[in-house]
């Protein structure tokens, strides 16, 4: 029961960071149809949501 439990968790954490490079991905995307001011605009505010994100996420 144990080793099931530990792979669940160590899933669950490979998740997250599957989700983490999705967003990343989708938020550079963003930033590379903008110019230098809307890029780096994007890059910061978009990186900020992932953080909130990911923080509810673990909250829940």
């Amino acid at each position: 029961m144990n080793y099931i439990s530990n792979t669940l968790s160590f899933l669950r954490v490979a998740a997250f960071g599957l989700n983490h490079v999705a967003l990343a991905i989708a938020v550079f995307a963003l930033a590379d149809m903008l110019g230098a001011t809307g890029h780096w605009i994007t890059v910061v505010l978009g990186n900020l949501f992932i953080l909130v994100l990911e923080g509810a996420i673990v909250v829940i």
